[in-house]
Parts: structure tokens; sequence; C-alpha cells
């Protein structure tokens, strides 16, 4: 069977290709996908220029994103990038030839001629068959997929890119840096989270501490206020208790006044109680209110008329009760004692009147 995978490279260039795939990892080149190597590459190269290691402000160690170089792996390069560089490389490498010297050709028998190498047009190297029989990337748009983009905005379609690219996964704008933190990071950025929750802990604390000082001083101030309400009402009280003594003074005297005994009332209403034919020459009083006349009458019926009158109720405004004790004959008439009970209101001040 036909070996199709022909290799028309000559065979220096082939020994070349061969020995650079076996080197690996040695040759350092910068990768064309990943970012990240390019920027290490870059840090070694001017680390190898300057020899001098720039160091970063105190406030940049905090807050700038470090990426852990140990972690990240850099992706294989694709085959038809790696014999890109190759043969870049070996066009450099080529060292220029110098003119030969022009010398007189011998004759040479017909037998030792060698035919001259036919120099082949196109290029100098070959596509390996893996690269050549890949199929495009084709997109598979379901009917599903269809009605959704229908229903929303517009989406540009995904152009398309050249091979090496799409196989070496595409080409991240992002820094790596700003997407990994390191452990430093992550322990500054916790250390600055605690504070700044701390301060806002004590921010809190201040306010409600100034709003119980505050509260504090307002149940002081009415505190006062009510003592010096108190020592008002109690001044009030002094000053009520010196009208109560008035007052009490007043009703004494009031009743002195209203208790005195007064003759006049009872001179009256003996006169008013008292008939034509009777007369008093004495008067004794007792201790329990009862009162002795001593009277002359002119007879005995007289008397009986007398105690008759004193008997009446209409009398009972002067006397409660009254009794004849003894009665006697003489030369002036009938001698006769009568006592009586007299009405306590009689001696006193009557208001109604």
């Amino acid at each position: 069977m036909e070996n199709k995978n022909i290799n028309l490279m000559p065979e220096e260039l082939r020994s070349k290709e061969f020995n650079a795939l076996n080197k690996g990892k040695q040759d350092f080149q910068p990768d064309l996908v990943v970012p990240g190597a390019q920027d290490e590459f870059k840090l070694k190269k001017d680390k190898g220029e300057s020899g001098a290691k720039k160091k970063n402000p105190f406030w940049r160690r905090w807050f700038k994103s470090s990426a852990d170089t140990k972690k990240i792996r850099r992706p294989e390069e694709p085959l038809l990038v790696r014999e890109l560089k190759k043969n870049g490389k070996q066009v450099e490498e080529q060292p220029e030839k110098k003119p030969a010297p022009l010398l007189a050709e011998e004759p040479k028998d017909k037998k030792d001629e060698v035919k001259a190498i036919e120099q082949k047009s196109g290029q100098d190297f070959s596509m390996p068959e893996l690269v050549l029989k890949k199929p495009a990337k084709q997109r598979v748009i379901s009917t599903e997929d269809q009605s959704e983009d229908a229903s929303k905005f517009h989406q540009p379609t995904s152009r398309v890119r050249a091979r090496f690219i799409d196989e070496g996964g595409g080409v991240d704008l992002i820094p790596v840096s700003t997407k990994i933190r390191s452990w430093k990071q992550i322990i500054h950025l916790l250390v600055i989270s605690v504070l700044a929750s701390l301060g806002v802990l004590v921010l809190l604390y201040l306010v409600l501490f100034i709003q119980g000082a505050r509260v504090e001083n307002n149940q002081e101030a009415k505190v006062r206020t009510i003592s010096e309400l108190e020592e008002q009402i109690l001044s009030f009280e002094k000053i009520n208790q010196d009208i109560n003594q008035d007052g009490q003074q007043i009703e004494l005297v009031y009743n002195l006044l209203n208790r005195h005994i007064y003759w006049t009332n009872f001179f009256n209403l003996l006169e008013k109680y008292t008939v034509e034919e009777v007369y008093y020459n004495g008067l004794t009083a007792g201790n329990n209110g009862a009162l002795t006349l001593d009277a002359v009458g002119s007879s005995f019926d007289a008397i009986a008329r007398q105690l008759k009158i004193l008997q009446q109720p209409e009398a009972i405004e002067f006397v409660t009760l009254a009794e004849i004790t003894s009665a006697e004959f003489n030369d002036q008439g009938v001698e006769f004692s009568i006592t009586l009970i007299l009405n306590p209101d009689l001696f006193y001040y009557d208001n109604n009147e």
C-alpha cells in the first residue's frame, strides 16, 4: 500500500525537526495563545536585562493580585504552530552561502557524471496528514435553540477563526493574575473585612451609647422637675395647714358665739306665758338645766291656770316640763314654787332669725 504521508523536506531539515521535537521544553519560546506565558517570558527577559528586582510599594503588596506560577500549567502547542516556529528558525539559522571561486573544469568521464538535483518549486515542508484530515468544526443548531435565539435580542454569530487559535483554546485577554488570588491576598481581604465589621459595630455602639446618655439626661431632668413640683406642693400643704388651723379657730369662735346664753329670750318668754294674777319674787338654777321659781298668786285658780298655760304644746319653745311642788296661803296670797325644765335652744343665738 502506498504511503501517503510523504515528507518533502530535505534531510537536514528533517533531522533538525526530529532533534527539536526530542528536546521538549528545553528551548523556551513565548506562547502565542496563553497570556500568562507571555507575561512570564517578559518578566524573565526583564530580569535578565536589568538584573535588579523592582520593589513594589506597600499598598500594592496588599491589593495587587499575584498569580501562583507554580500552579499554572502551560498547554501544549499545536503541531502546526510548532512546525511554523521550526521553519522560521531554520530559515534564520541558515548561513549565507559565499560564492565559490571559479576553477577550470577538468574533463570527467561519463560514468562519473551525477545528475543534478532538480529544485522543486513550492514550500520546503509538508503538512501533517492529521491536520489535513481533521474536519472543520461546525455548529449544529437545533430547532429549540433557533426558537430561543429568535425570542432574544440579536446576537452575532461566531466568526471563522484560524485553526491554531481554535486548537489552542482561543486568546484570553484577561490576565491570569486577575483570576487567581494567593493565600496572602485572601488573608489580607479577610483581615480588612473583619476590621471593617468591627468598625461598624463600634460606630453602632457609640450611637447607642449617645442615645442612652440622652435618655438618661432627659429622665434626670424630669425627676428634677417632679421634685421641684413636690416641694411646691409641700409648701402649699404648709399654707393649707395654716389655713386649717385658722379655720378651726374660727369654728371655735363661732361655736362659742352660738353657745352663748342669752337671758333676754328667757325673760321675754316667761312674761309671755305668765298670767296676770301671778308674779315672781325668787329664782334658783340647777346643774341639770332645771329652774325653780318662787311665785305668789291671788288664788288657787290663778295657780291652776298658770300650770295649764305652761303645759300646753305651744309652750314647748319655752319649757319642756313644768311642775308645782308646794303651795301655801297667807296674807299676801297663795305662795307656791314652780319647777321648770327649759328648752336647751332658749339661751342660744338662732341663725334662722
